[in-house]
């Protein structure tokens, strides 16, 4: 689904739009810090008396200050130098020039500054900057009208959060900026984005690595060209909707977006999209669905998107995702598998979450992504002690959980723990679960730096049920990594001993007493990578199925713009995704408008 060439650099379209968008505002410009006062008071004992136009000799290299009234507007000149040109009724100020309108909250340095009082206008010329609302805009020209709203600026840049926003000009108001033909693009660093089928999006900083292809000065494969980009920003999120775009690579458009809508909620640190959501999963089967973002009170987002199912028969369906105050919800039905899917986690404090979920996969320590009838535990996570040597993590567990039965031989029973005798109705109860993993900090041996390196690691859980059955697993072994030039490789051999007894299928430990495991990725062109992630249970008395975890990832495309295609057949998921590498002055949004609107601002 969504496989043919043309589908692929759609969605590269739309996730390279999300990702700058984003990253431009991630935070409102009222939150950087307020730019400090530019010039301190001076003495003015030298100036002329303020009921005539002062005037300073040429060659004067004393810093003068004076304020001026404009009608009901008082503005303050500092500068070396201030002359009146009686003939033209202006004042014109040079040498550290500065201006500062308190009416408009503002302030302005350039070369050179000239005040109309006639007219009520201040005209700003070279090395221009604007410091308003902890804001800084650079400019070449600068004209205020002080009984308007808005200033207007030729040839503005700004930077935001590490991102230039430069444009031919702008008009500045005291709730919102319209610039128009400009460009956003990055500074100094590089970002990966990282986008999956379930919406949401990750960024982070890289360093600049010898396969950069923006470091080794090649021009980046996709070029953005939008007709506006409206971006409304408050304190708890920020909306920004861009309209007509044009993806190109080369000279070649590859598609026309008419509408994409992002919704960068700060609180939460969380991204929603208006961005179509495909995939495959055991209780909604293969699905392709699509819909509106509705925007809830404290930035919060609600998306709803009627689906279209493929399976044994063709169906229809919703998905939908929830995302407000410390809380993600996904959820879901089809008629092809006529199951209702929820899976949520709202988070408690720091290292404490409460999660839930119906017939979806939900995280189980090194268990794995497992998938239960019915589950809500309140889970706590953390690192409890670590030093150069060792690293010790302990996650705890509590609640109530729904499943099928399975039969109640002890589990010490030859073949009991694989067996499939299920008992067909569902069975609840509470479950407690403690685990810890303790694994090497530092290689116990290396040789040849990363071609190989071994570390100790050890695993164990505690569980107890309701139902008075209690189990217990505990594992050690090495763990080998290697990198051998495009292979990169980890491998786990584990010695398992277990005993006891869970009442829950989704529960069980499928590795056996004997476990060996494979993470690897092969780079095999610059176009090409291939990750496999395998897990066999060695026990020789097992005749079922020895493979416990079967993945497999493809990553294809240019340096800067990988698509990722994914399946794991034992869980019967598909995983697709997006990776992109913006690099510092040269991936850009070149628009004809850009509208930001600041609402929360007083």
């Amino acid at each position: 689904m969504l496989s043919s060439k043309v589908k692929n650099n759609k969605i590269s379209a739309i996730v390279a739009i999300t990702a700058l968008c984003v990253l431009f505002v991630s935070k409102s410009y009222a939150d950087v810090t307020t730019a400090p006062q530019l010039i301190s008071p001076v003495d003015t004992k030298n100036l002329e008396p303020k009921s005539l136009p002062p005037i300073t000799t040429p060659g004067s290299s004393a810093q003068s200050s004076t304020q001026l009234p404009v009608n009901s507007t008082v503005i303050d000149i500092i500068s070396d130098k201030l002359q009146y040109h009686q003939e033209q009724n202006v004042y014109v100020a040079t040498g550290n020039a500065e201006v500062d309108i308190k009416e408009k909250n503002a302030r302005l340095t350039a070369s050179k500054i000239t005040f109309d009082p006639q007219n009520n206008v201040v005209i700003a010329e070279d090395n221009v900057k604007i410091y308003k609302e902890g804001k800084v805009i650079n400019g070449s020209f600068v004209r205020i009208k002080l009984d308007e709203e808005n200033m207007f600026i030729e040839n503005p840049t700004t930077t935001v959060n590490e991102v230039v926003i430069s444009s031919r000009n702008a008009d500045v108001f005291d709730k919102r900026i319209v610039s128009q033909k400009g460009s956003i693009k990055l500074t100094d660093q590089d970002i990966r984005l990282s986008m999956s089928d379930s919406a949401g999006i990750k960024a982070q900083q890289v360093p600049s690595l010898g396969t950069n292809a923006f470091k080794t000065g090649k021009a980046p494969s996709f070029k953005l060209y939008s007709k506006r980009i409206n971006v409304k920003t408050s304190k708890d999120q920020t909306i920004t909707i861009i309209k007509d775009t044009k993806v190109k690579v080369g000279k070649v458009t590859l598609f026309n977006l008419p509408y994409f809508e992002v919704d960068n909620n700060k609180k939460d640190e969380q991204v929603e999209t208006s961005l179509p959501e495909f995939g495959t999963t055991p209780s909604l089967g293969s699905y392709l669905a699509a819909g509106p973002i509705f925007h809830l009170p404290g930035g919060g987002t609600f998306k709803l998107a009627p689906a279209i199912a493929f399976g044994n028969k063709l169906g229809v369906g919703i998905k939908g995702r929830v995302i407000a105050h410390g809380n993600k919800t996904e959820f879901g039905y089809t008629t092809t598998k006529k199951k209702f899917m929820i899976q949520g986690k709202q988070q408690l404090t720091k290292n404490t979450d409460f999660n839930y979920g119906s017939y979806s996969y939900i995280d189980n320590g090194f268990y794995g992504a497992r998938r239960p009838k019915g589950i809500a535990e309140i889970v706590h996570s953390k690192d409890v002690f670590t030093n150069d040597k060792f690293i010790i993590g302990l996650r705890t567990s509590a609640g109530y959980v729904s499943d099928l039965r399975y039969s109640s031989t002890p589990a010490n029973t030859p073949q009991s723990i694989y067996s499939q005798n299920l008992s067909k109705k569902s069975y609840s109860t509470a479950k407690l679960q403690l685990q810890s993993t303790i694994e090497g900090n530092q290689p116990l041996l290396k040789l040849g730096g990363e071609y190989f390196q071994l570390r100790p690691i050890g695993q164990f859980a505690v569980s107890a049920y309701g139902s008075g059955d209690t189990f217990q697993v505990a594992r050690l072994g090495p763990q080998v990594s290697s990198k051998l030039g495009p292979l990169r490789l980890n491998g786990y051999y584990f010695m398992t001993g277990y005993r006891g007894q869970t009442p829950f299928n989704f529960d069980r430990y499928y590795e056996g007493h004997n476990n060996i495991r494979i993470d690897g990725t092969l780079k095999v062109c610059r176009y090409l990578d291939i990750g496999v992630y395998k897990s066999y249970n060695l026990d020789s008395n097992y005749k079922g199925n020895k493979t416990v975890e079967d993945r497999y990832t493809l990553k294809f495309g240019p340096d800067d713009m990988k698509f990722m295609i994914g399946y794991d057949s034992r869980r019967k998921t598909s995983v697709f995704g997006l990776e992109m590498l913006l690099g510092s002055d040269k991936t850009n949004i070149n628009y004809d408008k850009l509208n930001l609107v600041q609402t929360d601002k007083k």
